[in-house]
């Protein structure tokens, strides 16, 4: 009899300690989903370069000297998410933090169907206009060189590598 409620008391044990383990795995996968989710929504540059909003567009544009690269981008995306986190890497490496800038359009994108249209508007871009976001401009001493935008394929880190090697900004 003492062996059988002993056998009880042991299956009674397991049972516990499975629900213990099945309960701690749920409650970390959430956490780890809510803190991946969180981070892709903030944005990997938002906090790592200077950022513009929308409305400040046109004032900072005058602002440009030296070489510049305005980011245009959102948040919100796992796929962009990697991609700043590559571009930072560029960035660090070649010390060109001070010269990019963040603009952040996922209220726009949100708000205003025509964002694109009042984006390129602002820009000046009659040819060469952006189609498809994310998308790096490559400024010299305030004149537009380069437009890239995501419309073939989302930029990737090394395309921002390459901009860096035909304008000669970075040497190797």
């Amino acid at each position: 009899m003492a062996k059988k409620v002993n056998a009880q008391n042991n299956y009674v044990k397991l049972g516990m300690i499975l629900v213990v383990v099945i309960l701690v795995t749920l409650i970390s996968a959430n956490l780890y989903t809510n803190a991946r989710t969180r981070r892709v929504e903030n944005g990997y540059l938002t906090t790592r370069v200077s950022s513009i909003e929308f409305k400040e567009l046109e004032n900072v544009l005058l602002e440009f000297s030296g070489d510049m690269f305005l980011y245009i981008s959102y948040t919100g995306n796992p796929d962009i998410h990697t991609l700043d986190v590559g571009l930072r890497r560029i960035l660090r490496t070649n010390e060109l933090t001070d010269q990019f800038v963040y603009l952040n359009m996922r209220s726009q994108m949100s708000d205003n169907p025509n964002y694109l249209a009042d984006l390129n508007e602002i820009l000046g871009l009659e040819t060469g206009q952006i189609r498809v976001l994310p998308a790096i401009l490559y400024y010299r001493d305030n004149e537009l060189f380069e437009v890239m935008d995501s419309y073939r394929s989302l930029l990737r880190p090394s395309d921002f590598s390459h901009l860096l090697d035909k304008f000669e900004i970075i040497s190797r």
